[in-house]
């Protein structure tokens, strides 16, 4: 599982990974399941030849079943493709057809925030999409931000939403 979001939300990943380990704990044998928690500042492995958002969507979003972004004041730092590494791995994830689930703060907001990267992706509330939708969803078209801007499209994985 790839814990996935920007730099403001470090306790948040904590307690995301200190879940995962606890989920472990009391289900593992029984389920025959592990949860590994995936985050790119543990577990990426430094190498050479590409842009290093690249790198951590190969190593981390390639290599997980589920993802699990979170969000606090904002979306991250822009790259080639996208507007943020975040986003860059929740489109990936959606595009292989893996499960997101997005959290979104409820904090009061930083007074040094810039809002206007947070607008048109932040929902007005929690929601979740099944996997039979088929028609376009507020989710992944706020996930479809290349350019900065939502953009509708469809997508047939399943994700959710929630604030925290």
């Amino acid at each position: 599982m790839m814990i996935a979001s920007p730099s403001d939300t470090i306790e948040a990943r904590d307690a995301v990974e200190s879940a995962a380990y606890g989920w472990n704990g009391a289900n593992a044998q029984a389920k025959q399941t592990i949860l590994q928690p995936w985050r790119w500042e543990t577990s990426s492995v430094p190498v050479l030849g590409d842009h290093p958002q690249s790198l951590i969507n190969a190593q981390g979003v390639d290599e997980s079943d589920v993802v699990f972004a979170l969000f606090g004041s904002r979306l991250g730092s822009p790259t080639p493709d996208a507007v943020s590494g975040t986003v860059a791995e929740i489109e990936r994830a959606i595009e292989q057809g893996k499960h997101v689930h997005l959290y979104f703060s409820t904090a009061p907001l930083p007074n040094d925030v810039d809002t206007a990267q947070l607008e048109g992706f932040v929902p007005s509330e929690p929601r979740s999409v099944s996997a039979d939708s088929s028609a376009s969803s507020a989710t992944s078209a706020n996930l479809n931000m290349k350019s900065g801007r939502p953009s509708s499209s469809t997508s047939r994985t399943s994700h959710s939403e929630s604030q925290y």
